[in-house]
């Protein structure tokens, strides 16, 4: 379905995904758009340029807003080929970030969380009435 990616990347993003929708109360996943490096996109987005790395290319993607291009690059597209088409293998961020690394420390992170506590309203209220009658 998501054949323009990665097949790694895609499973790592639905796995990031999935994680975050069985969460909806915490943020254990991706808390920004890892295509657009934006929590507020720009107006719109140009490609710039392409750069050959071994058999792929690093593509520029500048922001755009009112009509100007932003000089720095919003990211770069690593793009690789995949038999008889191109799939995206990673984006790298402006701060030295990479999509990639991202979802495996949000893997890490959600390995080693504990998990949490759920206290029944009940109990809660129990207690509160338990304290006062003191």
């Amino acid at each position: 379905i998501w054949d323009f990616l990665d097949p790694a990347l895609a499973r790592a993003l639905k796995t990031d995904a999935d994680a975050q929708a069985n969460s909806p109360n915490d943020i254990v996943g991706l808390d920004f758009d890892p295509f657009l490096s934006a929590q507020d996109p720009w107006h719109k987005y140009e490609a710039g340029k392409a750069t050959k790395m071994g058999a792929g290319y690093d593509v520029r993607v500048h922001g755009v807003i009112k009509g100007k291009r932003r000089a720095a690059p919003s990211l770069v597209v690593d793009l690789r080929p995949a038999g008889d088409h191109w799939v995206i293998k990673d984006f790298h961020y402006p701060d030295g970030d990479d999509l990639i690394a991202d979802l495996r420390q949000n893997q890490k992170d959600r390995d080693h969380a504990k998990p949490n506590r759920h206290i029944k309203r009940s109990d809660f209220l129990d207690d509160a009435v338990s304290e006062g009658a003191r």
